[in-house]
């Protein structure tokens, strides 16, 4: 399907999530693990991929004027309850495209979606 895998790091620097998913949301104020290096910097383990996939593609001119599929896969940490089926520790994967028209998105997304389920080893718990 021309997918490129994206990787990005695990732990970010907290502003870049406040930027990305905005100061006033629940994740930000209430589910993030953040804590300080030995400079002060504020470092946020990450919670989710879309920050970092935007910014690593932004970063290396992933975004200039081109077609672009992208995947990734990789933990996540949020601090937040634990409740059946969710946890604070969990992997997501997900796709990102740009530059294409919609219909044509929707499809490759569903197809991408449908194939790597029926070709993955991760199992559902229940």
């Amino acid at each position: 399907y021309g997918y490129n895998e994206l990787r990005t790091p695990i732990i970010e620097s907290t502003d870049l999530f406040k930027r990305g998913i905005g100061d006033a949301t629940d994740i930000v104020e209430k589910e993030m693990y953040t804590f300080e290096d030995r400079n002060n910097d504020s470092l946020t383990l990450r919670p989710e991929g879309t920050a970092g996939c935007v910014r690593a593609a932004m970063q290396h001119g992933l975004l200039h004027n081109q077609q672009q599929r992208i995947w990734y896969i990789g933990p996540m940490f949020r601090h937040e309850r634990p409740q059946k089926g969710r946890y604070r520790g969990f992997i997501k994967q997900a796709s990102r495209l740009t530059a294409l028209q919609r219909q044509i998105l929707m499809q490759r997304s569903l197809l991408s979606a449908r194939d790597f389920g029926k070709n993955s080893a991760l199992k559902t718990s229940t």
